[in-house]
């Protein structure tokens, strides 16, 4: 008798009951067995071990051994099949015929593949022995697979995209670590006019485009879309979950470009200023149109004829350009104003693609051409290098001691003049209309958090600030203090005005969103060309350099040194006598207590304004007062000390600091020289702290 539950079938045609048993008595008499035993319940087949203890957290296949019983000499493979927990359809969702592995134990061991089954789903695996001749043997039991290898969702990015290219790159980011992704595959389908394709890409490039267009050019005139996703496929072939859809879009008149800056009238606020726009997917260049009204009205309307009741300007110049960018340099504006009275600069901006694609070109926007923050001077230009030496071994503070080596090499310059209050003015205007600013309760904020403070304006952290007073949701500088240095910047707002600056020349900014991180600078990219605040180690340089550097010169500079008589007179501290001080509180009656920048009339040789005394200086670096004896005692090489700090170091209040150098208008005499260090919290605001900027050279 067959033990009850199992089935044992063998695939020979179907004989007549004679023959069955003619062939039996045959083999009988021939004292010989055709086929194999009848397992005994003891001695049938089973599973007698895995490893997965159900739950598969390994990309591996799983491990499974299999006892074959009484039928240990007859097994020729086994089939194992795969069934979803719980689904109405019982057809297996993957079947597999494998080879086991005869172990010394006389057990059969064999390696269950992942390939198909979805992550997170659980499963039921069952076996059935192959025999020699023909037969099936059914395992009873089974095993039970919950894959749990936590494979993320991507998430398309973006989830709709405006292209103008035929093959448009399906693009995706991976939100949750998953440790090593090598062998993985991401498997995208897309659906357009009803057809549905599939793509593959390797797991850790997020993108892919696909090798042939993928619509025809007449989807651009009928504004057709494709629905995509997207799924990561482990090296095994598990499959995760799907993103959400993801949808392109062959429209070019939603695809027009968008002006990042100079658009709505405000002021110019650089000498070079630059055009720039979002980029546009499947862009292959863009043409612009640059030219100049009469009209100088500052009311920020847009230049669309119409409203102005005006003819719509004529185009002087029409440029092209690969990148979505545009700087308009002095020879170009010198042709643009020539024989002009007004100085608004009218501009717009079209995107083309390939086979002829393109789109209508923007609204017209406009600027006032009007600068108001001051140039730069290099100060280790491409090639040269300089070994600076900061501190001193008797300098008067500790945290100025001792004396240490610093290697700067990266080429930089740096603003002659910290940025006025005019300048800040208009910046802070510029970043209001564009959305990233906010003048509420008493200071300058950043819209994406409210908390994070930019500029205070009247009663400050520490002392008052008398330049600003609130027009409106913008600022408006007191009359006689536009040229006179900001204060009331904080570190955060010094990193905010930096990259606000670079968007105004076209510059890819340095940092990251200053709203939404504790640290900027570490997320800095350098390689942008945007501004930036300096380094310590830069400000010292610019500080001790006795001379300009030419060519490939290797120069040391030493950065304590004595403060000469020039320098003393043309530097404005706590009763320094120059003609804007009032030696009582408020400090105002002269228009004090800070001086215009540049008045007092010293600059360095390297041409720097003001870099003692005035206002102190925001730099890039964690304040550390032990960070010169790090140097020295060798805890920091001479070329990584240029860098600065790479992590904050808590004052006995528990407060990490950003380093400010330079003193104020407000420091005692005996203060006043080039090392002095100081220590000021990034969020607070001074009515002594202001910025200047630098930018890396190429």
């Amino acid at each position: 008798m067959i033990p009850r539950g199992r089935r044992f079938r063998r695939n020979a045609a179907p004989v007549v009951a004679a023959s069955v048993l003619v062939v039996a008595l045959v083999s009988m008499v021939a004292g010989c067995a055709s086929g194999p035993p009848e397992p005994t319940p003891e001695a049938a087949p089973r599973i007698v071990a895995d490893t997965s203890g159900g739950a598969v957290v390994s990309d591996a296949p799983v491990p499974v051994a299999l006892d074959p019983g009484d039928l240990s000499g007859w097994v020729r493979a086994v089939e194992v099949s795969i069934r979803t927990d719980g689904a109405n359809d019982p057809t297996p969702v993957a079947r597999w015929e494998l080879e086991p592995t005869e172990e010394t134990d006389g057990t059969r061991s064999l390696q269950i593949p992942l390939e198909g089954l979805v992550d997170g789903e659980a499963y039921t695996a069952r076996f059935a022995l192959l025999l020699t001749d023909g037969g099936r043997w059914e395992v009873d039991g089974s095993l039970p697979l919950r894959l749990s290898l936590g494979i993320p969702a991507p998430v398309p990015t973006p989830a709709e995209l405006v292209t103008l290219d035929r093959r448009p790159e399906f693009a995706w980011s991976v939100p949750d670590a998953v440790g090593d992704r090598s062998g993985w595959r991401a498997r995208v389908t897309y659906v357009v006019s009803g057809t549905e394709s599939t793509i593959e890409a390797d797991g850790g490039a997020g993108r892919v485009r696909p090798q042939s267009p993928v619509v025809e050019l007449s989807a651009f005139a009928g504004r057709e879309s494709l629905v995509w996703r997207v799924r990561l496929v482990s090296a095994s072939g598990v499959l995760g979950p799907w993103s959400t859809d993801g949808t392109v879009r062959f429209d070019p008149a939603a695809a027009v470009p968008v002006a990042l800056a100079h658009r709505n009238g405000l002021a110019s606020v650089v000498a070079t200023p630059g055009l720039s726009w979002n980029p546009v997917s499947g862009a292959r260049r863009y043409r612009v149109e640059i030219g100049v009204t009469d009209d100088t009205a500052a009311d920020g309307a847009a230049a669309d004829g119409a409203a102005a009741g005006n003819r719509l300007p004529s185009a002087d110049e029409r440029l092209e350009t690969r990148d979505p960018r545009v700087r308009l340099e002095t020879p170009l504006l010198e042709e643009l104003f020539v024989g002009r009275t007004g100085r608004t600069v009218v501009w717009r901006v079209m995107a083309l693609g390939e086979d002829g694609v393109q789109t209508p070109f923007s609204p017209w926007y406009r600027f006032r051409y009007a600068p108001v923050v001051g140039g730069l001077e290099p100060v280790v230009p491409t090639g040269t290098s300089v070994m600076l030496t900061v501190g001193a071994d008797d300098a008067p503070e500790a945290d100025e001691r001792p004396a240490a080596l610093v290697a700067v090499t990266r080429p930089f310059e740096m603003m002659r003049y910290e940025l006025t209050n005019d300048a800040v003015a208009a910046l802070v205007a510029a970043e209001v209309d564009a959305g990233r600013m906010v003048v509420s309760d008493g200071a300058v904020r950043a819209a994406a958090d409210p908390e994070r403070v930019y500029l205070g304006l009247g009663e400050l952290d520490f002392g008052r600030q008398i330049a600003f007073t609130v027009d409106g949701d913008s600022l408006a500088v007191r009359p006689g203090y536009g040229s006179h240095p900001a204060a009331g910047v904080t570190w955060f707002g010094a990193v905010a005005l930096a990259n606000a600056l670079s968007r105004l020349e076209a510059r890819q900014p340095v940092y990251g969103d200053a709203a939404t991180t504790e640290d900027p600078a570490m997320d800095a990219d350098l390689s942008h060309d945007g501004y930036r605040l300096p380094s310590e180690a830069e400000w010292a340089t610019a500080v001790g350099l006795t001379g300009r550097l030419r060519g490939d010169d290797r120069v040391a500079v030493t950065e304590a040194r004595p403060v000469s008589t020039p320098e003393i007179r043309g530097s404005n501290f706590l009763r320094s006598g120059d003609r804007w001080e009032d030696p009582l509180p408020p400090y105002t009656r002269n228009g004090g207590p800070t001086s215009p920048v540049g008045a007092l009339g010293y600059a360095t040789p390297v041409g720097m304004y003001d870099m003692i005394g005035n206002v102190w200086e925001w730099t890039a670096d964690w304040y550390d007062p032990d960070w010169y004896g790090r140097i020295a005692d060798g805890e920091v090489d001479a070329t990584a000390a240029a860098a600065g700090p790479d992590a904050p170091v808590a004052d006995v209040y528990g407060r990490t600091l950003r380093t400010v150098r330079g003193g104020a208008w407000n420091s005692p005499r005996e203060t006043v020289r080039p090392g002095n260090r100081g220590g000021f919290a990034p969020g607070a605001t001074s009515h002594s702290i202001g910025v200047r900027l630098v930018r890396t050279l190429r």
